[in-house]
């Protein structure tokens, strides 16, 4: 699914991208395609990631059909109309993706027709407020419907001070220290740092010169081509060009803004969190912006800016190519440790038949190793998908200092278990304590004090347990 979400993607930028354009810069636009498309890494392992992916790429066709709306001389309101609804699914699906209305409005007051002698500032600026409306209107019923079930709960905007529902509301204090990083994020992600770390560790050097190497070549040959084909078009390397492909990065920024106002005002999507969503659409277009800008505006000869931009575009295909492998590589990893940790606990416990809380010993791993076990509810949500059962809890417990405020507590006979999964104390007989050393799975019978030394757990007990599930 997330292979044809990334395909999904690339057409849709693709397809916005020669839109603007004008089919003026058909190496651009099959640029920015084929890069978003290799650009499929993030610091998500999860698949989840497909539904944000899905909700950007109808914002893009949103615009993509505002300009076909534009380019009919607003004549064919079919167009409109589907830019409208493409923006309502967009909007309902993922509600950050909300920046379609600016995005129409820059479109709807730069975007000059082929034949300008009539164009004129103020008629611009006042179809473009016009079509913004409409967008406007549509965005402000949603928010209306929402408020109507629940909203206002979700957001925090009527829960008292301290409370859970507050920390989805906006802070406009935070706005001066997260919006640099938040900004930062975007333009380069540190999970992307990350990722650079993780294959300086798993590839050989030889092999990642040379992965990039033969990646870029064959990028580079493709990219020839299409620039002969682009030679051939008319007003190709205009002037004209080059501000539609400023325009096209306007929207783009247009689209993720609503991104950056989030992260940028409130303490729980903090920068770096939600840009992960929208990097893989945007990113690709940011740098080759950049790359075609700077060689327009840094050399005069066309021979040498084609060399450049054909060998900028390889590389970045070829970087992208690379990075998509070793992302791939590490979500496998933790397929493989996910399915060993599954099958382990099927084979102790095959159906669970009451509330199961399971305590697993990571036997010599450090919290981190285990990407979902990680984040809070996350090791219950995969036990609950492994044994189809909402009635069991997973609590991984990990080498080394504790980082967490609430700990696995081993209590007395009649306290039981402290389970921070399921938020409450748990009687010894519904709790299966086992160890999980990667490979394979072993029932602990016997817990003394000795046991979980020097992992994060509390042991609170005068005497060892005789675990008896």
């Amino acid at each position: 699914m997330r292979k044809l979400v990334d395909l999904f993607l690339a057409a849709s930028v693709y397809l916005v991208v020669d839109q603007i354009s004008r089919a003026r810069l058909p190496k651009f636009a099959v640029a920015c395609g084929v890069l978003v498309l290799f650009w499929n890494f993030s610091g998500y392992i999860e698949q989840i990631m497909w539904i944000p992916l899905i909700a950007f790429g109808l914002s893009i066709l949103s615009v993509y059909f505002y300009c076909r709306y534009l380019d009919s001389g607003r004549a064919l309101a079919d167009y409109f109309v589907i830019s409208l609804l493409l923006f309502f699914a967009a909007f309902a699906t993922y509600s950050i993706q909300c920046g379609v209305p600016v995005a129409v409005f820059l479109l709807g007051l730069f975007r000059r027709q082929e034949r300008t002698e009539g164009w004129r500032l103020s008629s611009a600026a006042c179809g473009a407020i016009k079509d913004t409306f409409y967008f406007g209107v549509l965005f402000v019923l949603f928010l209306q419907i929402w408020i109507t079930t629940g909203f206002r709960e979700f957001t925090g905007l009527d829960a008292p001070s301290g409370s859970m529902g507050g920390i989805f509301q906006l802070d406009p204090g935070l706005f001066l220290e997260q919006f640099g990083t938040s900004i930062a994020n975007l333009g380069w992600h540190h999970n992307t740092s990350d990722l650079i770390g993780s294959l300086n560790l798993n590839w050989p050097l030889w092999l990642l010169v040379a992965s990039v190497g033969v990646s870029a070549i064959v990028f580079y040959c493709l990219f020839i081509a299409i620039g002969r084909k682009e030679t051939t078009l008319p007003n190709a390397g205009s002037s004209v060009s080059y501000l539609d492909l400023m325009l096209t990065l306007a929207v783009f920024c247009a689209l993720v803004a609503p991104t950056v106002l989030l992260e940028s005002t409130t303490a729980t999507w903090f920068p770096g969190t939600r840009s992960r969503m929208v990097q893989q659409g945007f990113q690709p277009v940011l740098y080759l912006s950049i790359l075609f800008l700077l060689t327009e505006y840094l050399f005069r000869r066309t021979d040498r800016i084609e060399y450049l931009r054909n060998g900028g575009i390889a590389l970045l295909c070829g970087v992208a190519v690379v990075f998509g492998l070793e992302y791939n590589r590490y979500a496998s990893e933790q397929s493989m440790f996910e399915h060993k940790l599954e099958t382990g606990l099927k084979k102790i416990l095959p159906a669970v038949r009451k509330p199961t809380h399971f305590v697993v010993k990571m036997k010599g791993m450090r919290i981190g190793v285990w990407y979902s076990g990680v984040a809070p509810t996350m090791p219950s949500l995969f036990v609950e998908t492994a044994y189809n059962s909402n009635a069991v809890w997973l609590d991984p417990v990990y080498k080394g200092e504790p980082g967490a405020s609430k700990l696995v507590t081993l209590g007395s006979d009649q306290q039981g278990i402290y389970s921070p999964e399921s938020g409450g104390w748990i009687p010894y007989q519904n709790v299966l304590f086992v160890e999980f050393d990667g490979q394979r799975v072993n029932r602990l019978t016997s817990i003394d004090r000795e046991t979980f030394a020097g992992y994060g757990v509390r042991y609170v007990r005068e005497k060892p347990l005789v675990a008896g599930f």
